[in-house]
């Protein structure tokens, strides 16, 4: 049996140039979209929670991929205190400004 010649693809040179630039061009786009890696995330919940209440939570987040520990950090003394100055700060200041200011005569 008698093979065929391979005859060159018209507009293969042509074609195989764009390939190549544009497979160049998507390299150039990864190295410019670079992320940082990431090893931890903090997730702050709106009031504090009993610990018991938080338990199931922990444990769904421990089954993710990749999760190789989840801690519960217990509110502190001074955690609290602050937390009553800032609000007790934040009312004075919204007070002053939706209070009405006295009229001089």
């Amino acid at each position: 049996m008698r093979r065929a010649a391979l005859r060159p693809v018209r507009g293969f040179a042509r074609c195989k140039s764009r390939l190549l630039s544009a497979a160049r061009a998507i390299g150039r786009e990864r190295e410019e979209k670079m992320t940082e890696r990431v090893h931890a995330l903090t997730v702050v919940f709106e009031e504090d929670l009993r610990e018991d209440d938080v338990q199931e939570l922990r444990l769904a987040i421990l089954k993710f991929r990749g999760v190789l520990s989840v801690e519960c950090h217990v509110v502190d003394i001074g955690a609290h205190v602050a937390r009553e100055r800032a609000r007790r700060e934040f009312g004075r200041q919204l007070l002053k400004i939706l209070s009405p200011e006295p009229r001089k005569i």
